[in-house]
C-alpha cells in the first residue's frame, strides 16, 4: 500500500490503514459497501473529535486533524489509523459488526518466551474481562490473538492461561524484578549451570 504524492511514493507504516482504505473495509464487512463515504465521515469525526488516533502519511506522531480546517478534506485521504485503534472504533461504534483488523505483530513478541506468552495472554484476557465482562472474554481475546497467529488454538490457549494463573499464584503477589525469561518478576539466583527460581 502506498499513496503517490508529488511524485514520490511514500509507504503505509506497517500496523496502519489509509483512513479511505478503512471506510471501505468496515462499510463492505458490515454489509453496507455503498455506505463507504458515510463510514468516512463517521471516521472523520472520530478523528475530529480525538477519539480517534490519527496520523499523518508515514509519520510517527500523532496529528491532530480537523475537518473543517482548509484542506481537510484532502489530508483526510492520507490519514493513517493504527488497526487496533480501528478494532477499538468498531467496538463503540459498530457492535454488530463482527469484523476486525489485523494488527502488526509486536518484534517484541517475536522472541517471547512460552511463559512470556502465557502472561501476555492472562492479562490481556483479565484487562478484556474488565472492560467488557467476564462472559465471552477467552473468546475475544483468542479473537485478537488468531489474526497474528491463524493456527492458534482456542482450547490451547485457554490451558495456557489457566497455567499462568496457577504459575501467578505460586509466586504470590510480591513484585519482583522481571527477568527476560520469566514474565512473573520471580528472582533468579544464578550458582553456574544451577540456576533456581525464588519466591
Amino acid at each position: 500500500m502506498s499513496w503517490l504524492s508529488d511524485g514520490v511514493e511514500v509507504p503505509v507504516v506497517p500496523g496502519r490503514y489509509r483512513m479511505r482504505e478503512a471506510a471501505t473495509h468496515i462499510a463492505v464487512a458490515c454489509g453496507a459497501p455503498d455506505l463507504k463515504n458515510q463510514t468516512m465521515d463517521e471516521l472523520s469525526q472520530s478523528a475530529d473529535d480525538g477519539t480517534l488516533p490519527v496520523f499523518l502519511n508515514g509519520q510517527l506522531k500523532r496529528y491532530r486533524y480537523r475537518r473543517g480546517a482548509p484542506g481537510g478534506l484532502l489530508i483526510r485521504e492520507s490519514l493513517e489509523v493504527y488497526g487496533d485503534d480501528l478494532n477499538e472504533w468498531l467496538v463503540v461504534n459498530e457492535p454488530h459488526c463482527e469484523f476486525r483488523f489485523p494488527v502488526a505483530v509486536d518484534a517484541s513478541r517475536q522472541h517471547e518466551s512460552p511463559g512470556e506468552r502465557r502472561a501476555r495472554w492472562l492479562a490481556m484476557l483479565e484487562k478484556e474481562q474488565d472492560r467488557n465482562g467476564r462472559r465471552g472474554g477467552l473468546q475475544r481475546v483468542f479473537e485478537a490473538e488468531k489474526m497474528n497467529h491463524p493456527r492458534l488454538d482456542r482450547s490451547y490457549m485457554g490451558k495456557e492461561i489457566e497455567k499462568a494463573r496457577r504459575e501467578r499464584a505460586e509466586v504470590g503477589s510480591v513484585p519482583r524484578a522481571r527477568e527476560a525469561h520469566d514474565p512473573f518478576g520471580r528472582a533468579v539466583i544464578r550458582h553456574g549451570a544451577d540456576d533456581r527460581l525464588v519466591q
